[in-house]
């Protein structure tokens, strides 16, 4: 749906499904959409910032090094993001107390943070957003390689990575034709 709506309006269309099909609320399924865009932009911002790093790129004059502490912090960030979603929760659950509703709309909101209690579920859901996302990146580099063939690991993730980030954008051109393929063309 992103791919053929402007404005990324195909993301509304996560919380009817969960809706129809898990039977969550729609505040529910926004909340669960929330987290994992946040996790994937986390991941993808880690994964850009320490392949621009390690192919010593320079955009408009930010020096290489930026990238390596963009990409620390990400992964920092990455790492305690279930850790914080937790305990915002908890802060907005005694902070909304005394108006019932709104404590209620909160605790939807935070319900996947909140869901995942084990330290081990949530290094799970972290390895697996990273699986994923190295995977997603892998392809590009393969696509990539099949385009222009000495493209290689590296590069194909830093494309990748930088399309992914440019379609975190709330604008994706017609069609899903836009900034991602400019990501593609600058590198």
């Amino acid at each position: 749906m992103n791919v053929l709506l402007p404005f990324r309006l195909g993301e509304l269309s996560f919380p009817i499904l969960m809706k129809r099909i898990y039977h969550f609320g729609i505040v529910r399924g926004m909340g669960t959409l929330m987290l994992v865009r946040v996790l994937d932009l986390l991941a993808s911002t880690t994964l850009f910032a320490f392949s621009a790093w390690w192919l010593q790129v320079e955009i408009v004059q930010i020096p290489p090094d930026f990238f390596l502490i963009i990409g620390l912090l990400g992964f920092l960030a990455f790492i305690f993001i279930p850790y914080v979603g937790t305990a915002a929760s908890a802060k907005l659950k005694q902070l909304t107390q005394p108006w019932p509703k709104l404590s209620n709309l909160t605790d939807r909101m935070f319900h996947a943070a909140n869901s995942i209690e084990a330290n081990h579920h949530k290094m799970m859901v972290l390895l697996l957003t990273v699986a994923i996302w190295l995977s997603l990146l892998a392809i590009a580099c393969a696509a990539a390689k099949a385009i222009i063939p000495p493209v290689d690991l590296v590069e194909g993730f830093f494309a990748g990575a930088a399309g992914s980030i440019s379609f975190a954008l709330p604008v994706n051109g017609f069609a899903g034709i836009g900034l991602m393929q400019s990501a593609w063309a600058y590198t």
